[in-house]
């Protein structure tokens, strides 16, 4: 084996075998390889050193952000911590408010029930209120009876149901029985004159009653505009009658003594002389009582009336004057003026008036006649009822 030095002097010859020294060659080249890879493990820990410093100098920043992180976190558990106790407190709240309205509910619930029963009495009592309001319609267009009075018999009136059988009385809309309501002459007076009033005997009896008393219109609420008995909003009024000198009822054309309050009928009546009347008297005279027509009248009625005369023969210088009278010999404005010679035939006319203003209650119409003269005899024609034209008549209607 030879040994060399660095210069590659050789050295000495060592005796080593060939063997040996090739171990010697593969030792010397895996030195060789070692320093090789120490090397490369020098400049590996050199990079590493780079590395470490890197990190520790990123580990100092991210201890930094730890910090402030720490510093911020603890800043918002205390504003947590706030935020939980201002929560409690709203819970509170929200309980007691919890509380409170579940007891409003409650109250609202009773109010609503108790609403709920004032409705349902409100519906009621519109649903009542609707139906008299309907009543009061056909009261309105009818008037406050649905009703007529009539004379039954001699003894005894009626008053029955007409257009309907409703009677306002007393605030209410009662029913007229279907058979009508009667009425006798007991306690009544002859030659007198009575207001008919209704009123409820009992709680579904309808009575009728007659009286002398006045009538008046009520302005009681509820009976506002209804004729009644004066001062008793009780009883409405619903007719007049009179009584003959017989005490019986009676309703001819020479007698109306039977009147309504509500739905008043025409009523006509008719009269006229049996036999031939004169007068020589300058002023007028009734010429007779027979041909009186009597009547009831309201005050706000009219009396029509037409007189149909006939004088006779037997007037030889005058003239026949004739008029109506009403309860008396005051001649009214409306005359007939007729003109007769002696031995001439009779000559007739007609005249006629509407008499206002008459008081209420009884009245007759009668002709009246004089003798323009005052001298000559005036005569009006007369005959039996029914023996022809050739007779005075009067005729009224109501």
């Amino acid at each position: 084996m030879k040994v060399f030095d660095t210069s590659g002097q050789q050295l000495v010859a060592l005796g080593i075998d060939t063997g040996t020294s090739n171990a010697l060659s593969v030792l010397s080249q895996a030195v060789s390889v070692i320093s090789q890879q120490v090397s490369v493990l020098s400049q590996a820990h050199s990079v590493l050193s780079q590395a470490v410093s890197v990190i520790s100098q990123a580990v100092s920043v991210l201890s930094q952000a730890h910090s402030v992180l720490s510093q911020q976190v603890s800043a918002l558990s205390s504003q947590v911590s706030t935020v939980s106790v201002a929560v409690t407190s709203v819970d509170t709240r929200v309980n007691t408010v919890s509380q409170g309205v579940s007891v409003v509910s409650q109250a609202l619930s009773v109010q609503a029930a108790a609403l709920s029963v004032r409705v349902d009495t409100q519906s009621q009592a519109v649903s009542v209120l609707s139906q008299q309001v309907s009543v009061m319609s056909v009261i309105t267009e009818l008037g406050a009876g649905q009703c007529r009075l009539s004379v039954k018999s001699t003894t005894s009136v009626t008053l029955q149901p007409y257009k309907g059988q409703l009677l306002w009385i007393n605030g209410k809309a009662e029913k007229i029985p279907s058979g009508g309501v009667d009425m006798g002459t007991g306690g009544l007076t002859s030659a007198t004159t009575y207001n008919l009033y209704a009123y409820m005997s009992s709680v579904s009896v309808m009575t009728l009653t007659a009286t002398i008393s006045a009538h008046a219109t009520d302005t009681t609420a509820g009976n506002v505009g209804v004729e009644i008995k004066s001062g008793a909003g009780t009883h409405t009024l619903v007719g007049q009658v009179r009584l003959n000198a017989a005490v019986n009822f009676v309703n001819t054309v020479t007698q109306r003594f039977c009147i309504n309050w509500f739905n008043r009928p025409s009523l006509t009546g008719f009269n006229g002389f049996t036999a031939a009347r004169t007068t020589t008297s300058s002023s007028f005279v009734e010429l007779n009582s027979e041909i009186r027509i009597e009547f009831l009248i309201w005050a706000d009625q009219v009396a029509d009336l037409i007189g149909n005369i006939i004088v006779g023969a037997g007037i030889l210088t005058g003239v026949a004057v004739t008029s109506f009278g009403f309860d008396g010999t005051t001649a009214e404005d409306a005359v007939g003026l007729m003109e007769q010679a002696a031995n001439q035939n009779e000559n007739g006319a007609t005249f006629g008036m509407a008499k206002i203003g008459l008081a209420e209650g009884y009245h007759y119409v009668t002709l009246l006649g004089k003798s323009s003269d005052g001298v000559s005899t005036a005569a009006w024609n007369g005959a039996a009822a029914g023996a022809g034209p050739n007779r005075c008549t009067v005729y009224l209607e109501l």
